[in-house]
């Protein structure tokens, strides 16, 4: 299904106005720009039709941008104008989840098949996928760490000298990821609300504490 290949590489966020409530001090104005998003999906994957919204920081909600069919390739293209680089939303006909991006001037192509997405276009969609990947990654470790820690508590080989190495490994990884996320959380920048979405459930009382993006909330 489109939701499950959307969940494994890009967030798949529900609420619309959430993704404005981490929004920072609005930007500078700035001039309009054209853009284009082309996007292809897989057969497999492929739906009716897609609407694009974007999310407008100065008002804290989604503002509609238009709607189209898919043809029978699974293409379909959105052309306009946006002032600056925003977080998009793709709604497909048939998905509860829709899918979100960065979108701004210039052109932006999201190839969806069963396994993967793929955004280019916007270094913030690099920002954001980069960050996403990252996390993952020290939570595969630290995953990995604990089993071989349980491996030899269990083969009864685990020491005083190895079980300190475990916790050490576990602590660095554990502050790792924290330092990752806040990091992601507070760049102020568009990809910062798509990875404070993803994120922000990760971090400890004191880090949300320390969360720029957090203030002011729409909720």
């Amino acid at each position: 299904m489109l939701a499950t290949a959307i969940n494994k590489i890009l967030v798949a966020v529900g609420a619309s106005l959430a993704l404005a409530a981490c929004s920072h001090t609005p930007p500078a104005w700035q001039p309009m720009g054209d853009f284009e998003v082309t996007c292809h999906m897989d057969k497999a994957v492929a739906k009716d039709s897609a609407t694009l919204l974007l999310a407008d920081d100065n008002y804290g909600r989604l503002r509609l941008l238009g709607g189209q069919r898919i043809d029978s390739a699974g293409t379909f293209t959105f052309r306009g104008q946006t002032s600056g680089e925003h977080v998009a939303v793709l709604r497909f006909s048939g998905e509860k989840r829709p899918f979100c991006f960065v979108l701004g001037p210039g052109a932006t192509s999201i190839v969806i098949d069963k396994s993967r997405v793929v955004v280019t276009g916007s270094s913030q969609n690099h920002d954001y996928i980069a960050c996403i990947k990252a996390v993952r990654e020290l939570q595969r470790q630290r995953r990995s760490n604990f089993a071989a820690y349980c491996k030899e508590a269990a083969d009864s080989t685990l020491n005083a000298a190895k079980e300190n190495r475990y916790q050490l490994t576990d602590h660095r990884l554990a502050d790792s990821i924290q330092s990752v996320c806040l990091a992601g959380i507070n760049a102020g920048t568009p990809a910062a609300k798509l990875i404070g979405e993803r994120c922000m459930r990760l971090l400890t009382p004191d880090n949300l504490k320390r969360v720029a993006a957090a203030k002011p909330s729409v909720h």
